[in-house]
């Protein structure tokens, strides 16, 4: 892969992954590799979804850099929901019981969030090019007022 817009790391930082406070998870829950295909298949889904555009994107030229981390986090969150529903066992023991992976429905509620937010923010953006394909951009004189 060539120069994502969003590293792995900055990814990593968002999603809180780091070893220092995975205190239940040895090391990092998602590697690089991992997070690099979730870019690859989310940057994919946009180039899918409706409204089809002329422009294919990829990990490099996807001009929304908060969108993709949107996407790629529900991508993330969702597939370690699937991996913690299908892993999880509960012991018991003595009237104690304990699941070690009962993150499942969590992951799958934030990362279905996160991945509606994501394709609503992609039908945004593919509406508002073809809209600007079709009638031109035309630049608000307010556009160079400064931001407070």
């Amino acid at each position: 892969m060539a120069n994502p817009i969003i590293t792995p790391a900055e990814i990593s930082l968002f999603m809180m992954d780091k070893v220092d406070l995975n205190t239940l998870v040895s090391g990092c829950r998602w590697t690089s590799e991992m997070i690099n295909q979730a870019l690859v298949n989310v940057v994919s889904k946009i180039n899918s979804s409706k409204p089809p555009i002329r422009v294919q994107f990829t990990v490099e030229n996807w001009p929304y850099r908060d969108i993709l981390l949107e996407g790629v986090a529900g991508y993330l969150l969702r597939s370690a929901a699937i991996g913690d529903a299908s892993n999880m066992f509960t012991y018991s023991a003595a009237g104690f019981s304990t699941s070690d992976r009962d993150k499942a429905e969590i992951f799958a509620r934030l990362g279905g969030e996160f991945w509606e937010e994501f394709k609503q923010d992609v039908l945004d953006v593919k509406v508002n090019m073809n809209i600007a394909r079709a009638y031109g951009i035309k630049a608000s004189p307010y556009a160079s007022l400064p931001t407070v």
